[in-house]
């Protein structure tokens, strides 16, 4: 039979693709994280890691303390801004590593892990 149809590869291909661009579109067009958002996914990250804050810890304390990771400490400054300066919350992939690598310190390979699913990569605009 010469038959003229498609290879199984070429659908699979494309069947793949349509998946990958299906899910690349719905992250893309996820809405954008409000400061409020940003504060309880912080609060559960430090929570999951094993780092719980004292009930009267501050954004600006949490930041200070963070000083030795200026982008870690960034991350949570625009959420403090966010939240008391009516600021819309300016994060970058890069200060959401950072924080994620701060959680993450001294916990070990097991830590890395809670850190990583307390606080996942994300698109952040």
């Amino acid at each position: 039979d010469g038959g003229g149809g498609l290879p199984l590869g070429a659908l699979v291909a494309g069947l793949l693709a349509l998946v990958a661009g299906a899910g690349w579109l719905r992250w893309w067009t996820r809405p954008r994280q409000d400061g409020d958002a940003l504060l309880g996914e912080l609060r559960r990250a430090l929570r999951r890691t094993g780092r719980p804050p004292e009930a009267r810890t501050t954004l600006l304390e949490l930041e200070r303390r963070l000083h030795d990771a200026p982008d870690a400490a960034a991350y949570v400054r625009a959420i403090r801004l966010a939240r008391y300066a009516g600021e819309p919350p300016h994060v970058t992939g890069g200060q959401r590593r950072a924080l994620r690598a701060e959680l993450a310190r001294n916990l070990g390979l097991g830590g890395r892990l809670r850190a990583l699913h307390a606080l996942p990569p994300r698109r952040v605009r």
